[in-house]
């Protein structure tokens, strides 16, 4: 937590909240606790004997900032989180959240009630300031991260190649939206795309970016939209700072993602 709080100091000064609440909790602690031995590469470089007290010390100042660091973590996420794309889940009482499913012509169909009990940890072993959880849903396939804490799930929107394929699915994630549609029309004509989605930390991180790409091919191309609705802002490896194209229907985002990587598919060849 404290190795957290420190590591944002930086971005915050450079969005200029620095000095605004909630934001300022997390520099205060930053501020405070510079002077500890945290990072585990900076720990190799000090005594033993010396560790032994920092680390007591550690433990005042974790007792310390604990509650106010929870306070302003669920005060940003009450100022960031609630963006109308719907993201988010909210755990219900008993520890679970629905997967909600269309069919295949995009009707409502079952929802799957996934259960907290379920998740597996995210990068276990890997020191974080906000852990999380995940698990599949068994009926559509979605991957679901959960942030324990912040009682709060969140799908992500990719497509793993396996060497079977796809996986037959019962039904769909619900709602279906844009990236939805573009990810299966370039499946179609390009059978061994991969789509991997930015992850952020926290549940209101906008991640609102897709990754494309082919085996043996080096170069990728990205679609972005905070909503995944169009209009999509679409780059790739080539294009100069600011020279994205604008894919304003779900057709023009997939010629723009297939013509690229077929194009890349051609100079691997030739």
């Amino acid at each position: 937590m404290l190795l957290g709080c420190r590591k944002m100091v930086g971005p915050i000064s450079r969005l200029g909240l620095d000095r605004e609440d909630p934001f300022a909790t997390f520099g205060g602690v930053g501020s405070e606790t510079d002077h500890l031995p945290l990072d585990p590469e900076e720990r190799k470089l000090w005594r033993a004997d010396v560790l032994v007290e920092k680390d007591r010390e550690i433990a005042r100042f974790t007792a310390w900032a604990q509650g106010m660091v929870r306070d302003a973590s669920e005060a940003v996420v009450r100022r960031l989180g609630d963006r109308p794309a719907g993201w988010q889940v909210p755990l219900e009482a008993d520890d679970t959240w629905l997967c909600r499913h269309v069919d295949a012509q995009e009707r409502p169909a079952a929802a799957t009630r996934l259960r907290l009990d379920q998740t597996r940890e995210l990068n276990p072993g890997v020191a974080t300031s906000a852990p999380r959880r995940w698990v599949e849903c068994p009926d559509c396939g979605t991957h679901w991260r959960v942030w324990v804490g912040l009682r709060v799930a969140k799908p992500a929107v990719e497509r793993v190649v396996t060497r079977d394929g796809d996986p037959p699915r019962r039904y769909r994630r619900a709602p279906v939206r844009d990236v939805d549609r573009i990810i299966d029309a370039v499946a179609r004509e390009l059978p061994d795309v991969g789509v991997v989605q930015w992850w952020g930390v926290w549940p209101a991180d906008d991640e609102g970016l897709w990754y494309f790409d082919l085996p043996g091919v080096r170069e990728r191309i990205q679609i972005e939209s905070s909503e995944g609705a169009c209009p999509f802002l679409v780059e790739h490896d080539g294009m100069r700072a600011g020279g994205g194209w604008t894919a304003r229907t779900v057709g023009e985002a997939v010629r723009m993602v297939v013509d690229y990587l077929r194009g890349r598919q051609g100079r691997r060849a030739e």
